[in-house]
């Protein structure tokens, strides 16, 4: 598995960032509305209101060349459930060295093991065939849970406009280390 390490926000970040999101294949795989760096400084420091606030956990995500290559967030936490959403992106040039599994991987563990959450819910646009056969790839997830979670799916299409899956990695399911 690729060697990467999260690290927690910087508005030192935002130029990078911002590169990263501007390019087509990730700006229109996220729906971003992100025009300049300084739309990119206030979603960081939204985001890291959001972290003090217990709502989430956003990570930068970078390589073995310590280059930041994306973002991975734990989002929508609710201790009471003991649950969360998950959403990562990785810049283009990173696709299919995988650095999204990697990420997946540390990003849960923090879920699992530091904020002793039970399920972390993956969700898609059923239009992003790429995001669905990354998630193939992970071995602990559990597919198509719409109807078992009808509410997290409702919201998961409200949020994105438009038709979406939802699988969920359920902490027994995950190879805690």
């Amino acid at each position: 598995m690729k060697k990467l390490e999260l690290k927690p926000h910087s508005l030192t970040y935002a130029d990078r960032i911002f590169t990263l999101t501007s390019a087509p294949e990730v700006k229109n795989a996220l729906g971003l509305h992100v025009d300049t760096v300084d739309n990119t400084i206030d979603f960081l420091q939204a985001v890291m209101q959001e972290e003090m606030n217990g709502k989430t956990v956003s990570r930068a995500i970078f390589n073995e060349e310590e280059e930041l290559i994306g973002i991975t967030t734990l989002m929508f936490i609710d201790q009471t459930k003991k649950s969360c959403s998950l959403g990562t992106w990785i810049g283009h040039e990173y696709w299919g060295h995988g650095y999204n599994m990697a990420s997946k991987y540390a990003i849960l563990r923090i879920a699992f093991e530091e904020l002793g959450l039970e399920r972390v819910f993956i969700g898609s646009r059923l239009a992003n065939k790429r995001s669905q056969n990354a998630q193939k790839k992970l071995p602990f997830i559990t597919w198509h849970v719409e109807a078992d979670y009808p509410d997290v799916h409702a919201e998961l299409e409200e949020k994105e406009k438009q038709p979406c899956l939802l699988n969920v990695v359920y902490r027994a399911d995950f190879p805690i280390s």
